[in-house]
């Protein structure tokens, strides 16, 4: 691992046998442990193992934009981080002409983090955008995955 030092600006602070970590976030999640040095050598405590837990945000790196032709299913895949899991999800369609559409059928995967709408547009003014919230056991996402189906 990699030693921690005293930086009261990055909310790390060391003070004899203590660690306190102030304002975490969920990139800090992992093990911990002390090691103290002397003379005769050095001793490592226990891993202690910070769970850092977080409602459901976006997973960087997905395809935000799905081309499908009137009539052709296009399947659009939300890929959710959070901790514990995201297990609900809610979907929306949003466009100027319908302010809510109904996907055709909406599955999440075992596990969560992962919620795949079927959807099919049957007219021009079934393109446009769909939204995608996860909800853990903490709450639910603040914003939305934003999804943008087009004409193929």
């Amino acid at each position: 691992g990699q030693p921690l030092h005293n930086n009261a600006s990055t909310g790390v602070i060391l003070s004899n046998q203590t660690l306190v970590l102030q304002s975490v976030s969920r990139n800090i999640s992992g093990l911990y442990t002390c090691v103290a040095s002397n003379s005769e050598g050095d001793t490592e405590s226990n891993a202690f193992n910070l769970d850092v837990k977080y409602e459901p945000v976006c997973s960087a790196g997905q395809q935000r934009v799905y081309g499908a032709a009137r009539h052709e299913e296009v399947r659009v895949i939300c890929d959710v981080d959070a901790n514990p899991p995201a297990g609900l999800f809610r979907w929306s369609f949003n466009n100027s002409a319908v302010q809510s559409l109904e996907v055709d059928s909406v599955t999440s995967e075992p596990g969560g983090g992962r919620s795949i709408a079927s959807y099919k547009p049957a007219s021009e003014r079934d393109y446009g955008t769909l939204l995608c919230w996860g909800r853990n056991e903490l709450g639910s996402q603040a914003v939305p995955c934003v999804f943008h189906v087009v004409p193929a």
